[in-house]
């Protein structure tokens, strides 16, 4: 039996691989090991390692690693950290290959570790492209230093291949966070009994992140925070950004208004499941997160994607990009909040297979 990890470190990650994960925990052919770092094991993000130990997996490994300075994300401590415990762990359970996704700066030092070992990296979410973003970057390097590859969209198998990659170790998986929208999503009454919350008639889900190749995001942010103050009509709810620098700068910024506007809800995390739920029930969907991108036009909403840090990624028509401009961002939300978007269907190009998670498992069965 071959004993495979999965390293997650936030809970965006860890929602797109969580049906991967439980079809590797029943396989008769993997010992399954899930490595958890980052954001999951912060009281500041929600403690989202809670939504992880829900799944009754038989083998978690918490690699406690995030370093705080001056209510700041020390990113190059916590990733020193992080090699240190994560070495010592890899030994320990004598993995023989990995599962990484995606593009946070964590996965520099697993990769790394792991390629020195010649421990086999199968990456997911290789090939795309963000160029607001210092995980531009990691995400190529990453793949550089994969064995296997499970690209979204036919346009990430190609860049990989312009890579020097060889395409017999690239597959064409499609986005497996798509999974859970073909699932049975929870309904409006629970979501408000379960986070104290009520729906108005206009909503609106925002999810914002540092925008990392820049000393601006709080600027930014402060941009937005004005806009829903002269826009009352519409909930405004937000979900925590990501561990980055500056993110729980802006998670505080955040918090702060939203105690002061009553219109602004504020949640450290909402769970991958409850997320896209809200997205169900929402008007349009705001910010620069990924799953405005990927996830959202499946659920046949309009994404208004803000400033550059998913500037190069593959979109559907439905997802709408405006810079941090104050009059901008009012304008096209009051214009989208009113278009009737119920009996639209967008194309997604991450929609490859309808069930990923299987599809992943025969494949890497092959490869391993």
């Amino acid at each position: 039996m071959k004993k495979i990890g999965i390293f997650t470190s936030s809970r965006a990650d860890f929602g797109i691989l969580k049906n991967i994960a439980k079809k590797l925990e029943k396989s008769l052919e993997f010992e399954l090991k899930i490595f958890v770092a980052g954001s999951h094991l912060s009281n500041h993000f929600g403690n989202t390692i809670d939504e992880i130990k829900k799944e009754n997996f038989s083998k978690i490994i918490l690699c406690n690693n995030l370093v705080f300075l001056k209510n700041q994300i020390d990113v190059i401590k916590s990733s020193n950290k992080l090699s240190k415990i994560f070495f010592k762990e890899v030994n320990k359970n004598k993995i023989d290959s990995i599962i990484i996704l995606g593009d946070r700066y964590e996965l520099l030092p697993i990769s790394s570790i792991c390629f020195m070992k010649k421990i086999k990296i199968i990456h997911l979410h290789g090939g795309e492209t963000t160029l607001g973003a210092i995980d531009n970057k990691i995400r190529h390097s990453v793949s550089l230093l994969s064995d296997f590859h499970f690209v979204a969209t036919k346009n990430s198998k190609k860049k990989l291949q312009d890579f020097g990659i060889e395409k017999e170790y690239i597959y064409c998986l499609g986005a497996p966070g798509l999974e859970a929208i073909s699932e049975k999503l929870q309904k409006k009454k629970y979501l408000e009994k379960k986070f104290s919350f009520k729906f108005k008639r206009h909503n609106a889900l925002v999810s914002l992140h540092p925008e990392t190749l820049s000393y601006k995001s709080i600027k930014y942010l402060q941009v937005f925070l004005e806009s829903t103050k002269r826009l009352q009509g519409i909930n405004f709810i937000f979900t925590s950004p990501g561990a980055d620098t500056d993110g729980y700068k802006m998670k505080l910024k955040i918090l702060s208004h939203s105690k002061k506007y009553s219109n602004c809800h504020f949640f450290n995390s909402l769970g991958h499941k409850e997320y896209l739920s809200f997205i169900k029930f929402s008007d349009i969907v705001i910010g620069n997160s990924s799953s405005g991108i990927i996830e959202v036009p499946s659920l046949n909403k309009i994404s208004i994607d803000l400033g550059r840090r998913q500037l190069g990624r593959e979109r559907a028509s439905s997802v709408k990009s405006i810079p941090f401009e104050q009059h901008k961002i009012e304008t096209v939300i009051k214009y989208y909040i009113n278009k009737k978007n119920k009996k639209l269907k967008f194309k997604n190009p991450y929609f490859i297979h309808k069930k990923p998670s299987s599809e992943f498992l025969k494949k890497i069965k092959k490869c391993l």
